[in-house]
């Protein structure tokens, strides 16, 4: 386990967590971002639960950084860190009769694939992602503390386990309270790939008070949603 010594937003020097450990001499050097006692290394696999990606939280026009796993590896203690999860984007905000509107959560879930749990990068390769391998959660939440939409489009950035779902694999639930009333919004996505270390953008206008009176089946709402990776 290492602290940082010193460093800035892109670049840091390391030291042991314990100042009375001294380093090995190694052939090969892998380090995993944030710090976790649970992780493991089994020849060239990580091994590492990701349990924690079910509950996040909202920050404003960023995300939460400690759900931001990262791994590197490297013949020296030079490392540089590549991201093994992708970023979903939900751009959402309002129009027409839709005057008023505050978000509490967006929850997005899957039909069958674990999108938490335990999960394995295999160093071997170079920019490899997090695969989720046992049978984990199928959810995953993000706070928000009443976040107000406008006629302009709000991010909520989501940590995402990277992957290809099939059409209606995946299915977004907005919270929000819309006009003065509570309501829930619920729409399958379109069959997508969620690129490691990528932005998938999700960008849905609500312009319809009725929509958000329930579930709806998302018939007539793919003008809304699209996928861009950047």
């Amino acid at each position: 386990k290492y602290k940082v010594k010193q460093g800035g937003s892109a670049t840091a020097s390391f030291v042991y967590d314990d100042v009375n450990v001294t380093g090995n001499t190694l052939d090969q050097h892998y380090a995993v971002y944030p710090y976790a006692k649970t992780n493991s290394i089994s020849g060239q696999t990580i091994s590492m639960d990701l349990s924690s990606l079910a509950n996040q939280t909202y920050t404003a026009n960023s995300f939460e950084e400690e759900k931001a796993v990262m791994v590197a590896k490297s013949t020296t203690t030079d490392l540089s860190f590549k991201n093994a999860l992708a970023l979903i984007r939900v751009n959402l905000n309002i129009s027409g009769p839709v005057i008023d509107a505050t978000v509490s959560s967006i929850k997005i879930t899957s039909a069958d694939k674990a999108l938490t749990g335990m999960a394995t990068v295999d160093m071997s390769q170079d920019k490899q992602p997090a695969v989720i391998v046992a049978d984990g959660g199928k959810e995953i939440t993000l706070t928000a503390p009443n976040v107000v939409l406008g006629k302009e489009m709000t991010p909520f950035y989501i940590m995402f386990p990277a992957g290809n779902y099939a059409e209606n694999e995946l299915t977004v639930e907005v919270a929000a309270v819309i006009n003065g009333e509570s309501k829930v919004c619920e729409f399958p996505l379109p069959a997508v790939e969620i690129e490691r270390s990528m932005i998938t953008t999700l960008e849905k206008t609500f312009d319809d008070d009725e929509e958000w009176t329930g579930s709806t089946e998302g018939e007539g709402e793919g003008d809304n949603i699209s996928f861009v990776s950047l």
